[in-house]
């Protein structure tokens, strides 16, 4: 009788262990900047949700997701990010949002977790690697990233002389 409660508290605590912890987002921040006419324009977009869970027994990332709205884009110049909305660009009549979901993670050395996101912008899927850094801060956790896109791959800006296609993108968040 005595090893089958042991047997049974066993298993609760195993399967406990287990249980995701789910993060609460305090700030988030996308940035990126892209070569035009020879002249980097700096932007950012400041509505950003993200949310991230946690394995309890290993800290291992077990979802972490993120969406913006592309209406809330800002460069500096007010009708460069008027124009940025239009259909030739992001199209925020039909494609309101970019989002990003998790499909792969792999702790490296370090603080550096080796990843795969399914990024959707204009509804067009890309799988991407994206090196990201993950910190325990106290009560925190800090998540960062830098990577580099192409929007052609996206259908941002059509063929251009003075537009460069890559674009960098630079992501931090923070979440407890």
């Amino acid at each position: 009788m005595k090893s089958s409660y042991f047997t049974l508290i066993f298993i609760f605590l195993c399967s406990c262990s287990a249980i995701a912890q789910k993060l609460v987002l305090e700030e988030a921040t996308v940035n990126f900047k892209v070569k035009n006419a020879g002249f980097w324009v700096n932007g950012y977009f400041d509505d950003v949700k993200a949310e991230m869970e946690l394995q309890q027994s290993n800290c291992k990332i077990k979802k972490l997701n993120g969406k913006l709205k592309v209406a809330s884009i800002h460069t500096g110049i007010s009708l460069r990010d008027e124009h940025l909305k239009n259909d030739d660009y992001f199209d925020i009549e039909l494609y309101p949002e970019i989002w990003m979901e998790l499909l792969y993670c792999e702790a490296q050395k370090g603080k550096s977790i080796d990843t795969v996101f399914k990024l959707v912008i204009k509804n067009v899927e890309r799988e991407i690697h994206i090196p990201l850094t993950m910190e325990r801060d106290l009560n925190r956790i800090l998540i960062s990233a830098d990577f580099e896109i192409n929007r052609q791959d996206f259908g941002i800006g059509g063929d251009s002389l003075t537009l460069a296609n890559e674009v960098l993108v630079s992501i931090a968040a923070s979440f407890k």
